[in-house]
């Protein structure tokens, strides 16, 4: 079954978002998890976001953290880049859009992902780059477990600091 059989009543929509057709003012919200890195214009992107939302709508950004981490993973994934949130936060503002909250996620999970991303740059080259996706969606399947215990576990934590770093960045804002 595909995703969209499954929710039938909410209309998906594919394009590229750096040239969105959608009408001006249409949208409540707009929710972009894992897209802009894959947009060469990112912030033309964000532009559209804006124009296309209504007044107090609201966008959900999740970016990947650590441009330093950028490598063959990356270029597999067909990804422009990575960000900073402190860059992706600018970048929203010259849109127009207020910054409602913004956090990292996969902060108990960050130190195993920068050696991993560490070693992984250092075999950039090597032939490392043939198959690095699917070695990691393999073992993705065995951290599942894992990895649910540390989100549930940053929800938690997320509710008392600010958590500096992290596997991705994730801003929700706002369009006066």
């Amino acid at each position: 079954m595909r995703v969209g059989d499954a929710m039938k009543d909410i209309p998906l929509l594919r394009f590229d978002l750096s040239k969105c057709p959608l009408p001006d003012s249409c949208a409540d919200a707009i929710v972009a998890l894992n897209v802009l890195e894959h947009i060469e214009a990112d912030e033309a992107a964000l532009a559209h976001c804006y124009r296309a939302l209504r007044p107090a709508g609201i966008p959900v950004l999740e970016v990947p953290h650590g441009p330093e981490l950028f490598d063959d993973y990356d270029r597999e994934l067909m990804h422009f880049r990575r960000y900073r949130i402190a860059e992706l936060s600018a970048m929203c503002a010259r849109q127009g859009f207020k910054i409602l909250s913004r956090s990292h996620t996969g902060f108990l999970l960050y130190p195993a992902f920068l050696l991993s991303k560490k070693l992984s740059k250092r075999q950039s080259g090597k032939g490392a780059k043939l198959g690095v996706v699917e070695r990691s969606i393999e073992w993705s399947a065995y951290f599942n477990k894992l990895g649910d215990v540390a989100m549930s576990s940053e929800d938690l934590l997320r509710k008392f600091v600010y958590l500096p770093v992290g596997i991705r960045c994730s801003l929700v804002c706002g369009k006066d």
